[in-house]
């Protein structure tokens, strides 16, 4: 972000020298989103007004009236942010009138999402959720209307102030429930937007569907995680009831520590003692809060929003000394509206036709060298199944696995994931036309696809469970066979040496009749008992997502 932010002011400083307002005022605005996000509030401020200032000197149509006060809106967001409240409370009350009066659902959105944080922040819980109930039919609208994963992905920045703004305000006047069946309401986004059943074109959540659920969660037991504009929500909901706990504390403290705790699991010359710092403090953090309604014989199901997605919940370690997943499966899930839309669980067996997928694609240049004994492993998950189709090495290219994909039951990917600026996905043999890299089976091109048979896809490539620029957005690949439907998905956090040991024995347990979630824990707690695989980096690498 530093480096974007030093090349953005460089361009700037030539921009600012001709005397096109508008080319000037966007320059502006640019530096200063670039500002945001490098951490320097006061710049971005500056940056803001400037904007704003140049756009109310220019031709006045629509589209520039639009862009001044949305420059005006993000310098109220960053006064906010600052503290300084009645400031931002004034700026946007005094465009207020003028903002209703366009036509541009966007800015609407940004305007009641901003005034909503500030009253949150000046404590009037009562005034935000006005505001951000204002801005939430506008956020489901602009949901309908997403065409792309980019649109999808900057829905979910713009969008995603309003809902947890929203359970924020609901928590604070004391309505759990209420606030639950919000946070639920925007996990389900990608599923509501997909299907055509009775969610899709609401405005708002219904409360007496969540309602009629909740007491059939009978061997599960869903702990959902906020990080809200002020602090941490933790929901816990099965068929006993519903309850919450609220923590105001540094959202983004929280956020570094899981970080920093993502980075020490995921390298195994890592130091155990900071690893173990960290992921007691973590659960200090997440779950001491909420253990005395946990019980050992009850799967625990983790929900979560963007912040906390990468959190490798199943190493976090209690008092005691023992990590999460000793306690018993673990599955991630996206939310009752996304289990709805699952389909129903069919036995897996070693009769189920299975497609398994080797690639050899690499990018030598870019550090992705052809992963050792990969066709190997390839034919070892392939002689579990009776009627297993393989696609390896050359013949691994996109239009071969998108034929062969609906009609399997059963997904093996082997090879390398990919997430850049502009394309995530899973590498395939071939060279892309447009991009002269391999071509990548990506969350577009598995959301037109018909997986009405799959029941479980495991993607045993590096970091397959993250998406672009997050780890759980509307472009997790991981997050695209769900949204299909795929009701169990088996997705690598991070790239292991081999993920041989963990394959193996996932497979033996899943056929022999245990649900993936708990063969995914079974095989966790094998390798974790191993002295030579004790660390979190060989057994926590692969997470269990979708339904229990």
């Amino acid at each position: 972000p530093s480096l974007l932010l030093a090349i953005r002011r460089e361009a700037l400083a030539k921009i600012d020298n001709n005397a096109n307002l508008l080319e000037r005022a966007e320059g502006h605005s640019i530096v200063a989103s670039a500002a945001g996000a490098a951490g320097q509030p006061v710049m971005a401020d500056r940056e803001y007004q400037e904007a704003a200032r140049l756009y109310a000197m220019a031709p006045q149509s629509a589209a520039n009236r639009a862009n001044r006060f949305m420059s005006e809106v993000r310098v109220a967001q960053v006064e906010t942010r600052q503290g300084a409240l009645d400031a931002a409370l004034a700026r946007l009350s005094g465009i207020q009138s003028e903002v209703q009066q366009l036509s541009n659902n966007v800015l609407a959105e940004m305007f009641y999402a901003a005034l909503g944080e500030v009253q949150l922040r000046s404590d009037h819980a009562t005034e935000a959720e006005r505001a951000f109930r204002s801005a939430l039919p506008l956020a489901e609208r602009n949901l309908r209307s997403i065409r792309s994963e980019a649109e999808r992905t900057s829905w979910t920045k713009e969008a995603a102030p309003v809902y947890l703004g929203l359970a924020e305000a609901e928590l604070r006047q004391g309505r759990e429930q209420d606030s639950l069946d919000t946070f639920e309401w925007y996990l389900g986004a990608p599923q509501r937007v997909r299907a055509n059943g009775p969610h899709a074109t609401r405005s708002a959540p219904d409360p007496a569907w969540l309602s009629a659920r909740i007491p059939l969660l009978t061997n599960q037991t869903v702990l959902a995680y906020a990080i809200l504009p002020d602090g941490l929500a933790i929901w816990v909901y099965d068929n006993r009831g519903v309850s919450a706990k609220w923590m105001a504390k540094s959202p983004q403290e929280l956020q570094n520590l899981a970080t920093d705790f993502y980075d020490e699991c995921s390298d195994p010359s890592s130091d155990l003692s900071a690893l173990r710092r960290d992921g007691q403090a973590l659960y200090s953090q997440l779950i001491a809060p909420v253990a005395s309604q946990l019980d050992s014989t009850r799967t625990l199901v983790i929900e979560t929003d963007e912040s906390l997605a990468r959190l490798p919940f199943e190493a976090l370690i209690d008092p005691s000394g023992q990590y999460l997943i000793q306690r018993g499966p673990i599955v991630h899930s996206r939310g009752l509206y996304a289990e709805a839309h699952m389909h129903a669980d069919a036995t897996i067996s070693s009769a189920s036709p299975a497609l398994v997928v080797g690639s050899t694609a690499s990018v030598p240049n870019e550090g992705l060298f052809v992963i050792p004994n990969l066709l190997t492993g390839t034919e070892l998950v392939a002689s579990f199944f009776h009627a297993a189709r393989t696609i390896k090495g050359v013949e691994a290219t996109v239009p071969a696995v998108v034929g062969a994909l609906p009609g399997a039951v059963i997904f093996h990917f082997a090879g390398h994931a990919i997430t850049t600026s502009d394309r995530t996905g899973l590498m395939l043999e071939g060279i892309d036309a447009q991009t002269g890299a391999p071509p990548v089976l990506d969350a577009s091109l598995v959301r037109h696809l018909r997986l009405t048979n799959m029941q479980l896809a495991v993607l045993a490539a590096c970091s397959t469970d993250s998406g672009q620029g997050t780890s759980r957005g509307f472009d997790s690949v991981a997050g695209a066979f769900e949204t299909s439907g795929v009701p169990h998905v088996v997705a690598s956090r991070w790239g292991v040496d081999s993920v041989e040991p963990f394959v193996s024995a996932f497979y033996q347990s899943l056929l022999s009749g245990d649900r993936p979630s708990d063969a995914t824990g079974l095989t966790s707690r094998k390798l974790l008992l191993n002295p030579q695989t004790a660390h979190p980096y060989y057994w926590a690498a692969f997470a269990a997502y979708g339904r229990p």
